[in-house]
């Protein structure tokens, strides 16, 4: 999504983005903020489509410095799921109904 780097554009704040990473096995972090550069043009919809192109390179760059500790699902509903979850939502509705 754009609208972080919209809503940057618009009100002409700073864009920061963070990390945190982990040090060593213990629960010790360090906490890494980087200030994006904001394009300004004529046109803010392009200029935040960029500053957003510019958030994921950053993160790009954390990821392939640490991979490690980067983790992450595309989980998507199966059939079974989604016919789990309507009964459930069926039997609510019944439940409340009556």
């Amino acid at each position: 999504s754009y609208v972080p780097a919209l809503i940057a554009r618009h009100t002409d704040e700073w864009l920061w983005v963070a990390r945190t990473v982990r040090l060593g096995t213990q629960s010790r972090f360090r906490l890494d903020a980087v200030r994006l550069t904001l394009p300004v043009s004529d046109d803010k919809r392009r200029d935040a489509h960029l500053a957003t192109a510019s958030i994921f390179k950053q993160f790009e760059a954390w990821i392939r410095e640490h991979p490690e500790q980067w983790q992450w699902w595309n989980i998507r509903p199966t059939p079974a799921t989604s016919v789990r979850r309507e009964a459930a939502t069926a039997e609510t509705r019944h439940r409340v109904s009556g």
